[in-house]
């Protein structure tokens, strides 16, 4: 894998985790974790590796799915914009 990759690769992993962790464009951070997952089990399935090498992944791409659909939870920065920001509807 070309080192360039890679780089972008690690600061990905690094913005999606700060994200999730602050909970700031969850949804996006989401996407951000299927398609470094995606990746890595493009990877895993190359090198022929067995159940056990794609279980890990599998379940970050799973929940990163969860977290694109279902967005962030009530104590998150997210929540805290879409409250201030956003009129009330109904």
């Amino acid at each position: 894998m070309p080192s360039v990759f890679a780089a972008a690769i690690i600061i990905g992993e690094a913005l999606v985790c700060f994200s999730l962790f602050f909970g700031f464009l969850t949804r996006l951070a989401g996407l951000g974790v299927i398609a470094i997952m995606s990746g890595a089990l493009v990877v895993v399935g190359r090198n022929g590796g067995g159940f056990v090498e794609f279980e890990l992944p599998l379940l970050l791409c799973a929940s990163g799915f969860a977290l694109l659909f279902l967005g962030a939870g009530a104590v998150s920065v997210d929540r805290a914009i879409s409250r201030n920001l956003l009129p009330l509807v109904g």
